[in-house]
């Protein structure tokens, strides 16, 4: 499963450096970094955070496997 680690340079909860350190321990991890953004980057910088996930979301869509069949419900008698 891909991750994207999103964390802005004035984050002081979980700073670029830690975040760069977790993303180094999790296989399939993009690290981005915005600029002049704390920790709710998601309010305080929405259009370049909306980008970044995104272009992440758009790169590493989800496409269903067809081919294996959905496991019915048991039924309670």
């Amino acid at each position: 499963m891909p991750i994207l680690l999103l964390v802005g340079t004035a984050d002081l909860l979980t700073p670029p450096a830690l975040m760069r350190h977790l993303a180094r321990h999790l296989p399939s991890t993009e690290f981005r970094v915005l600029d002049e953004v704390g920790h709710a980057a998601l309010w305080e910088a929405p259009p370049d955070w909306n980008a970044a996930a995104l272009d992440f979301l758009t790169r590493h869509r989800v496409r269903p496997n067809r081919t294996v069949p959905v496991p019915k419900r048991s039924q309670r008698t």
